[in-house]
């Protein structure tokens, strides 16, 4: 990597595998918009697609509703499964 200028960093992101009976099971990743590796991702595998706003709660009653007792990052991102052709 270092030979052709390049990191060898990835930016952060968190990997998925979704199923659901009847159709073909993904395997994917979404990424936060923020990172400073974003556009020079290490393994060129970033689509404008697979990027959702990551956002900070710092509110303590919706952090207890999920069992934290303190700050945390919610992200939604919607999956979309192909239906198994047989």
């Amino acid at each position: 990597m270092n030979r052709l200028g390049c990191h060898p960093f990835r930016p952060a992101h968190l990997h998925y595998t979704v199923s659901k009976y009847g159709y073909d099971e993904l395997t994917t990743h979404i990424f936060d918009p923020e990172d400073k590796y974003l556009h020079s991702d290490s393994v060129c595998g970033i689509k404008e697609s697979l990027i959702a706003e990551f956002r900070r709660v710092d509110d303590p009653a919706p952090s207890a509703e999920v069992g934290f007792a303190g700050p945390y990052w919610d992200v939604e991102f919607d999956f979309v499964l192909a239906t198994k052709e047989v």
